[in-house]
C-alpha cells in the first residue's frame, strides 16, 4: 500500500515539472523569442540615407560648391559601422538567403567605393589644372590683345593709310613683314581664344564630342613657328585636362549607374521573407501551446471525473469490496 501510494506520488511528482517546462518551452517559442536580425530595417535604411549623403558629396564636390572631401569619408565611415552590424548578426544566426543578398550588396558597395576612390584621386588634379590653365592662358590672351591694340595704334599713327599702294602694272605692293607677323600673332591669339572657351565649355559640359578637336588644337598652338610667349605651360595644364576630363566623365556616368538601391531592396526582401518565416513559426507553437493547453485540461477533466464516478460507485457498493486498496489506486 505504502509502495503504491509512493510510486504514484513521484510519478505525479515527475510529470508535473516536465509539464510545466514544455509549456514554457513552448510559450518562450512563441512570444518571446526574439527575431535574430532585429531592427534590419532601420540599417537597411541608414544604408540608403548614406549612399544618397555620398552621391550629394560627391556632386558638391564635382562641380566646386564645397573644396573638402570629409563628407565623403563621413558617408563611408557611417557605411561601414552598418554592415559590420549586419556582418556581425549573419556570422551569429547564419541565413544562405540573406548571406547571397548581402554579398551582392557588398559587391556593389565595393565597386562604388573604388569608383569614389577613383573620383577623389583624379578630381583634385583636374581642378588644379582647369585653374592654372584658366589663368595662365587667359593672362597671355590678355597681355597679346593689349600689345596687339597699342601696336596696331602705332601703325595707325606712322601709315595714314593701310591700304597697298599699286605700282605701275596695276599690282598691288608686297605686304612688308612686320604685317605678315601681325597678321600671324593675330591668328595665334584667335586660337588661344578658341582653346579657351573649348576647353571650359568641354569641361562643363563633359561631353567627348569635341575632345579630338582640342587636342589637334592644342597640337596647333604648340607646333606653330609664330606660338604665343609663355603658352607652353597653359598648353600643359590643356595636355592635362585632356587626359584626365575623360576618365571623369566616365566616373560621371556609371557612378550614380551602380545600383546601390535595388540590391538593398534585395536585401530588404530577403530579411522580409524570413521574417514573414519566423513570425510563422511563431503561430505553429501558438497552436502547439493552445493544443496542449486543452489536452492537460481535458485530461484533468477525465481524470477528477473517473475519480469521482468510481468513489460515487464505491460508495454504494456492498462493503464485501476492499475499497480501501481501490481509494489507495485512485
Amino acid at each position: 500500500m505504502n509502495l503504491q501510494e509512493s510510486f504514484k506520488s513521484r510519478i505525479i511528482r515527475l510529470s508535473i515539472p516536465v509539464i510545466v517546462l514544455v509549456i514554457i518551452g513552448i510559450y518562450y517559442l512563441s512570444e518571446i523569442r526574439p527575431f535574430p536580425y532585429q531592427q534590419y530595417e532601420k540599417h537597411i535604411n541608414q544604408l540608403q540615407r548614406y549612399d544618397a549623403e555620398l552621391n550629394e558629396a560627391v556632386v558638391l564636390i564635382r562641380f566646386g560648391i564645397i573644396k573638402f572631401y570629409d563628407p565623403i569619408v563621413q558617408a563611408e565611415n557611417k557605411t561601414d559601422e552598418v554592415i559590420a552590424i549586419l556582418s556581425k548578426s549573419l556570422e551569429k544566426n547564419p541565413n544562405p538567403k540573406i548571406q547571397e543578398k548581402f554579398n551582392i550588396v557588398l559587391a556593389t558597395m565595393k565597386s562604388k567605393r573604388e569608383m569614389t576612390a577613383k573620383f577623389e584621386r583624379i578630381n583634385p588634379i583636374l581642378i588644379n589644372a582647369i585653374i592654372h590653365f584658366s589663368n595662365i592662358l587667359g593672362q597671355i590672351i590678355e597681355s597679346e590683345s593689349n600689345n596687339k591694340l597699342i601696336e596696331g595704334q602705332l601703325d595707325l599713327e606712322l601709315q595714314p593709310s593701310n591700304k597697298p599702294q599699286a605700282d605701275q602694272s596695276g599690282k598691288p605692293q608686297q605686304i612688308d613683314q612686320a604685317q605678315l607677323e601681325q597678321d600671324a600673332k593675330t591668328q595665334q591669339i584667335d586660337k588661344a581664344n578658341l582653346l579657351y572657351r573649348g576647353i571650359l565649355i568641354y569641361v562643363l559640359q563633359r561631353s567627348e564630342a569635341k575632345h579630338d578637336d582640342l587636342i589637334n588644337l592644342v597640337k596647333e598652338l604648340r607646333t606653330s613657328p609664330d606660338k604665343l610667349p609663355k603658352i607652353d605651360s597653359a598648353l600643359m595644364y590643356a595636355d592635362k585636362i585632356l587626359e584626365l576630363q575623360p576618365q571623369m566623365s566616365k566616373i560621371d556616368e556609371s557612378f550614380f549607374q551602380v545600383p546601390i538601391v535595388p540590391t538593398l531592396n534585395e536585401l530588404h526582401e530577403a530579411y522580409n521573407e524570413e521574417f514573414k518565416n519566423f513570425e510563422s513559426l511563431g503561430d505553429k507553437f501558438r497552436i502547439i501551446l493552445f493544443s496542449d493547453f486543452i489536452y492537460q485540461m481535458w485530461k484533468l477533466l477525465i481524470y477528477f471525473n473517473i475519480h469521482i464516478f468510481i468513489r460515487v460507485f464505491l460508495w454504494n457498493c456492498p462493503n464485501t469490496i476492499n475499497k480501501d486498496s481501490i481509494f489507495s489506486w485512485i
